[in-house]
């Protein structure tokens, strides 16, 4: 249907050998260099890794755009919007321009469709995008890595001497891809992926974005931390905005003040002199913050759900989705890993001044009240409510408190891991009611997962987790179910219910009184004033 440049050009090597990396060679050889010395391979150690990057990169950049051509031809523009999309692939292209051209709209978009014309990307037809991209693979000196190969993709990586890696993952329809030069090292069971320089990614990789958690990887944008430090923090000292009568543009100007008053920043000097501090402890709540969803999906949440739990945001209903944004917020302990609340009650317990800084920087991170994000703002509203009940009537952040009423027996903790346990177990029961649609045939929900089993089984080329073959299997059988209007509403209307009760009970926990509970945690935020001298 179209051709890649990957695949109408050849990249030139000693009598244009053709080079097939076996994963074999992985497990019986330490690199490249040895696998070559010892087979006496026609080409260098550099040649090969030269191959790889090259390929790797063109294929990535084929995926990005074709997602984005599908995006603007069907106008779908996915869960973050066409702004912060278009924002973010623009920014990414800007240093493809060249130097001279002002990165205006207009050239973006001239830039974008000589791409198209290019690769004949601007000839698929918009309806075929969804399954192209579905059956996407890397196809890398002879074999295929899926977007769940990542793992392994990047063991092919460190096996050339590339310092490139890649993250990448899907969510239902949804597709998420970076590649960048980076580092990795073990946490525990986890590989954390620090990028520095991104070389490609989808457009939904949106600059706010600034973390994820593949399987066993997690992935920090130093990037992102970059842009949010300018963006947000040096752009609110350089240029204030003027306060609002509104309550949430006063709360958000308020816990930016405190972040800043913590860290005793008055300037834009003062900020420049604790730069990096100050982005090393937001990386610090946002890594805790992905291993805390590993705690939770992993090791906390019961087997049968955990995978189930993560496709639920495939109906549309954020609730399960937020609860589990505030289970990564509220996750204990494990081993030498811990989510960011348990972190930072770790740290109150030796330096109260770091730990209220940290608290505070969070608190305005996790605030969206005061943006356009309006997906975020159900899980704003659990969190904030949460945070606020630290902040006492007499002006103290109750880190004893706090400890017991999160984590206490009964407390929030335990309580919205039972919730979502119990939610997401009557979502699979009326998924298992359901009847499905395949081949012009009605088929049950047990025939439908034996015959999405088969195929991921027929279609695997390495090795996948349990987790991530029922994550797969579970959003597919979701996806279909959700085609059916009636499903669709039933499980709606029921997540709406839910929610409405589990934040009934939260106020009740949390002693907030009154009938607006959001309004008077903001209020209690606006009337802390950070005091301490750091």
């Amino acid at each position: 249907m179209f051709r890649t440049r990957s695949g109408s050009r050849s990249f030139r090597f000693a009598a244009d050998h053709l080079i097939y990396l076996a994963p074999s060679v992985l497990e019986d050889y330490t690199s490249a260099s040895e696998w070559i010395q010892t087979t006496s391979q026609p080409f260098t150690p550099h040649q090969l890794c030269q191959r790889i990057e090259y390929e790797l990169l063109d294929q990535a950049t084929d995926f990005a755009l074709i997602q984005y051509w599908g995006y603007e031809s069907l106008d779908q523009w996915g869960e973050v919007g066409r702004e912060a999309t278009e924002k973010s692939f623009r920014h990414l292209w800007a240093s493809r321009i060249p130097s001279d051209s002002d990165i205006t709209p207009p050239s973006f978009r001239n830039y974008i469709d000589s791409e198209y014309a290019l690769r004949s990307i601007n000839q698929i037809p918009p309806t075929c995008v969804r399954q192209i991209l579905a059956d996407f693979r890397f196809h890398l000196c002879g074999v295929k890595f899926h977007l769940h190969d990542t793992e392994i993709l990047n063991r092919y990586l460190q096996f050339v001497g590339s310092n490139w890696v890649v993250q990448a993952g899907d969510y239902g329809d949804e597709r998420e891809l970076i590649v960048g030069i980076g580092t990795m090292r073990d946490m525990d069971d986890y590989v954390v992926i620090s990028i520095d320089t991104e070389l490609m990614r989808t457009a939904n990789m949106i600059v706010s974005l600034a973390a994820a958690i593949g399987d066993r990887h997690i992935m920090i944008r130093q990037e992102s931390l970059q842009e949010i430090f300018s963006i947000k923090w040096c752009a609110h000292i350089s240029h204030p905005y003027p306060v609002s009568y509104q309550l949430p543009f006063r709360t958000g100007l308020h816990l930016k003040n405190n972040t800043l008053a913590s860290y005793q920043v008055k300037s834009m000097s003062d900020l420049a002199m604790i730069k990096s501090v100050f982005i090393s402890e937001m990386s610090e709540n946002i890594l805790n913050h992905e291993l805390g969803h590993g705690i939770i999906q992993r090791q906390k949440l019961p087997r049968h759900i955990a995978p189930f739990s993560e496709v639920t945001q495939l109906i549309d209903h954020p609730f399960v989705h937020s609860l589990l944004e505030v289970l990564a917020e509220l996750a204990p302990k494990l081993q030498s890993i811990q989510g960011p609340l348990s972190h930072i009650l770790d740290v109150a317990k030796f330096d109260i001044i770091r730990a209220e800084r940290m608290f505070w920087m969070y608190a305005s991170d996790t605030f969206f009240f005061d943006t356009d994000d309006t997906y975020m703002y159900h899980y704003s509203e659990l969190v904030l409510l949460i945070f606020g009940a630290m902040v006492t009537p007499d002006g103290r952040l109750d880190f004893d408190g706090w400890e017991y009423t999160i984590w206490g027996p009964g407390g929030i903790y335990e309580w919205t891991i039972a919730t979502v346990t119990s939610t997401c177990e009557h979502l699979h029961s009326l998924m298992e009611s359901h009847v499905f649609c395949h081949d012009d045939s009605s088929i049950s929900f047990v025939d439908y997962r034996r015959w999405l089993e088969s195929e991921l089984t027929a279609n695997q080329t390495h090795p996948i987790s349990n987790y991530v073959r029922d994550a797969t299997i579970y959003g597919k059988i979701l996806g279909a179910a959700l085609t059916d209007p009636s499903f669709s509403h039933q499980a709606v209307g029921y997540l709406a219910q839910e929610s409405e009760h589990y934040r009934r009970t939260l106020h009740a926990r949390l002693k907030i009184d009154g009938d607006h509970p959001v309004d008077t945690m903001m209020n209690r935020f606006i009337n802390y004033k950070v005091s301490r001298p750091i």
